[in-house]
């Protein structure tokens, strides 16, 4: 008994194409796979190899990093810095780098936004030692949430508004 398929030539046609696609596709596959794992260490001794290159890669730019600070941000001592953390927050003052995992951020000011309805929106700078809880002038901030920070100009309008809040 013929099926319908063995009958009509556009259908042995299709089922001719799909064969012959599948085929090379499944070759093409082979041989990106064969490519791949040719390139990888067939020896332990190329796995320990390829490691100590990724371990010399990392010393060689940290070791960079070390060696000429330069490369990386400088913080301006004459100039307020704004301290942008990962919770939204965000905090005015002079920042000083303390150790491996903390910053230090002197003079600490922040924002608060008037709630007003008005078209133009107030917004005051807030030294932190005049908050409720009365802190000291000083922040430690864990270096990982920090997102970034900046250094303000001093002739900008939020450097002059710390100013006067500072001689308030």
């Amino acid at each position: 008994m013929q099926r319908i398929t063995d009958v009509n030539p556009y259908q042995r046609e299709r089922n001719a194409e799909k064969k012959m696609v599948s085929a090379v596709n499944e070759s093409v596959f082979k041989r990106l796979a064969n490519a791949c794992l040719a390139r990888l260490p067939k020896t332990a001794g190329g796995w320990t190899a390829l490691l100590l290159g990724l371990i010399l890669i990392w010393q060689i730019a940290t070791t960079y990093t070390r060696l000429f600070p330069e490369a990386l941000p400088k913080i301006n001592p004459g100039q307020f810095q704004g301290v942008y953390l990962n919770n939204g927050q965000e905090y005015f003052g002079h920042l000083e780098e303390m150790n491996a995992d903390y910053v230090l951020l002197k003079d600490v000011h922040f924002l608060r936004t008037k709630d007003e309805k008005s078209p133009q929106q107030s917004i005051d700078v807030i030294r932190m030692v005049d908050s409720v809880h009365s802190p000291e002038n000083v922040m430690y901030i864990p270096k990982e949430q920090i997102i970034f920070w900046q250094n303000i100009r001093q002739d900008s309008p939020l450097a002059k508004a710390i100013l006067d809040a500072q001689r308030q």
